[in-house]
Formats: structure tokens, sequence, C-alpha cells
């Protein structure tokens, strides 16, 4: 079977986020960003003498992370919450003004090591911002949580439900890395997944503020659910997280035969061409992956990806759903990305779980630029 045989047994959903129509069509847009790291750097050399495995592997080496952030004694909300308020800094909107607020993190540790079922996240964001007029709830899809999120609300502004949404997402997957799996004999599975993660948060304001030629222009997320056991995470009742099944690197490598296919239909469903792109952020789960990706997109176009290649994994880990808006704010803050800016995104999760998003900037990093400053 070839990949566009498997890519059509795939079950494929394209997000209601085609082009707008009619003189003065408007789109949504990212009207602020916000994100949040924690202080803490561990890096790859300290994590792997506290899991007394020092000499086990190169894994510097094999995954590209030197180091990344952990939070401690922050919570999931906490980490969401921090990235909402750095968003609502740079916002023309107050709290009262937002309509809905949708949380999406990985995984919702509160409280230590527990899994939070409820209540939703999102109702702690939405109580401690005081955005009182704001419907809330959370979605979960891993590392694409924050373009699902994206899409919902996005769906809700175009269809005059809500005018003003946040979406918001605390991802603390470093907790996962302290669980790493032993067998029978007592060694370690030799899984990386669970050894790449750090932590982060990231936030977005969303409104339909955007012109025609600016904002969020298309949106695909498809699944293969042959895969649906990749990277799946066993829960036991009797634990917070007992063991993790990281089998999900082959499903990453197997995936990447459709990367260049789904990154063409979105340029073409945009109607831009590879040049037109002036950056491209692929999901930071680890630099072999990011590169095996950028490798096929290469050889799908016959010409290199290093003019619009952006990757910063080696500084954060694998930050789940936060990684693209974590990459996006430093390309703001560099310079690279500015006002009319083209930019390809790639979103992945398990499941297995791939897409691609197009997006023009409007005049966000120009106001950005001007209350930050780079670092943290």
């Amino acid at each position: 079977m070839n990949n566009l045989q498997e890519r059509r047994r795939a079950r494929i959903l394209h997000l209601p986020i085609a082009q707008a129509r009619g003189a003065g069509a408007r789109k949504t847009r990212f009207e602020s960003l916000g994100v949040y790291l924690p202080k803490k750097i561990l890096t790859t050399s300290e994590l792997l003498a506290r899991l007394n495995r020092p000499g086990d592997r190169d894994l510097e080496k094999i995954t590209g992370i030197r180091e990344r952030r952990v939070a401690e004694g922050e919570s999931a909300s906490d980490i969401a919450l921090s990235a909402a308020q750095n968003a609502l800094k740079d916002s023309r909107y107050r709290p009262e003004d937002i309509e809905i607020i949708v949380s999406t993190g990985f995984p919702g540790y509160e409280n230590g090591n527990k899994h939070s079922g409820e209540p939703c996240l999102s109702a702690r964001i939405m109580n401690d911002l005081n955005a009182r007029n704001a419907m809330h709830f959370d979605v979960a899809n891993a590392g694409a949580g924050m373009f699902s999120a994206i899409a919902i609300v996005d769906s809700m502004i175009k269809s005059g439900e809500v005018r003003v949404g946040l979406v918001a997402s605390g991802d603390t997957p470093s907790r996962l890395s302290w669980l790493s799996r032993r067998n029978k004999s007592g060694e370690f599975v030799d899984d990386l997944l669970d050894l790449t993660f750090g932590d982060a948060g990231a936030a977005l304001i969303l409104d339909g503020g955007a012109h025609r030629d600016q904002g969020l222009h298309y949106l695909s997320i498809f699944t293969g659910a042959k895969a649906f056991n990749a990277g799946m995470m066993r829960m036991p009742s009797h634990t917070a997280l007992e063991e993790i099944i990281s089998n999900s690197v082959t499903h990453h490598c197997r995936s990447y035969d459709l990367t260049w296919p789904v990154f063409k239909e979105a340029l073409d469903r945009t109607e831009w061409s590879l040049a037109d792109v002036d950056v491209f952020i692929p999901y930071q789960a680890s630099r072999h992956l990011i590169r095996k990706g950028k490798q096929v997109i290469e050889r799908g176009f016959n010409e290199k990806l290093d003019r619009i290649f952006v990757e910063n994994v080696e500084r954060y880990g694998h930050t789940a759903s936060a990684s693209s808006f974590i990459a996006l704010h430093e390309s703001i803050l560099s310079g690279r990305i500015d006002q009319g800016s083209r930019i390809v995104f790639d979103l992945s999760a398990p499941g297995y779980i791939m897409g691609m998003a197009t997006y023009t900037m409007d005049d966000l990093p120009v106001r950005y630029r001007g209350r930050y400053a780079v670092g943290y």
C-alpha cells in the first residue's frame, strides 16, 4: 500500500478553517500570545544520574535534548494560569471580555503526582483570571491539544457564538521521567519517550480580528486508527501513573511517510507555494524525529528547508502541546517572525494524530517585542 492509499484509509478531519469569503471578510487570529517556563533547568546528564543510569546511553546525542525546564511545586493549572496571565498582559482585552476558555495540558497533574480528573483545569483558570463571563471546558489531545482547542474556538468565533476566546495549556510531562519503566529483571525498558519531556505553558487569546490575508488560513488534523496505542499511557485506578507504554517511536517514524503529502496539501489549500513560506515550526519531540520529518518534506519538494526551519528542542525538550508556541514566542522575539510572516505549523500526538496549520501574522510581533525582553 502506498502513502496516498494509506492516507485515504486514515480518518481525516479537515476542520472548518477554510478561507473566509467576501470583501472585507475576517478570520480568526492570535490576538495575543503568552508563554511560561518553570525556572528550574534540568540537564539530560542530571536526569540520567537521578535515575541511576548515567552510563546507560548517550541520550543527549540520540534525542538532541541538552536540558529541559521542570516544574517544582507548580501544578498543570499553575503553569497554564501563568501563561494565560502573560497573554493578557499583551492583549487588548480584559478578563471579562473572554467568552470561552479551553484548557489543554499533558498530563493534568495537580497536588503532586495525582492526576486531576475533575474539576476541569479551565475552571481554575476562569476563577483566578476573574473571567466571569466565560464558559469553560478542557480538551485532551496530548501534543495536538492546543491546535484542537484552537479549532473549537475558531469555529465558535466564525459562527458568531463568541467574539473572544482563550486557549491555555499547562504541560507537566517531566514527571513521567521519574516513572521510567523497568522489566522483571530490574533493567530499564529500552524506551526513550518518557526521558525527553520538559514542562511549559502556552496561551493564546483568539478573536475574529484578522483581515482576509492574515490570521488562521487552514488547519487539518487526521488520525490513523491502526496506531491508536502509540504512546499509550496505562493508568491503573490504584496509582497516579504506573506505566508508560512508549512504543511510539516506531509509529512516529512511520508517520513521517505521510508528512510531505500533508504539508503539500496544507500549502495547496492555502494557495501558497513553498517559496511563500517564511517559517516552518515542526512539532518539537526530539531532534531525530524533527529532522526525519524535515528530510521527508525536502525529498518531496526536492528542496532544502533550512531557510524556514525552526528547532528549539535542545533547550526545552518535548513540551507537548506548548512546544509549537514556545518556538513561536522565540521566533517573534528574535525577529525571525514579523508582521506579514507566513508560518506552517506541524502538529502531532499519540493515536496516531498529525496535521498542519497555516497562519499569516498581523501586528502581534511588533506589540509582543515591545513588551517582552529576550529570555526568561
